[in-house]
């Protein structure tokens, strides 16, 4: 067991979730595909991004 399933099964343990090795394959599977982009969103500095005050996620941003 290596230290990304540590982290997958730790994690889920904590919330009282079980996980099979199926499943941790497929957390893994799924990393390999979002887990760098993820990663460097997670490292963003993105203080001066201001959120959308209007948000309303059923029309398209509008500018006010």
């Amino acid at each position: 067991m290596d230290a990304f399933e540590t982290n997958i099964r730790s994690g889920l343990e904590l919330i009282g979730v079980l996980i099979t090795d199926p499943e941790i394959q497929i957390i893994r599977y799924i990393d390999g595909i979002y887990g760098e982009a993820t990663r460097s969103l997670e490292a963003a500095d993105l203080s001066g991004v201001w959120a959308e005050a209007d948000l309303d996620p059923s029309r398209a941003p509008s500018d006010s």
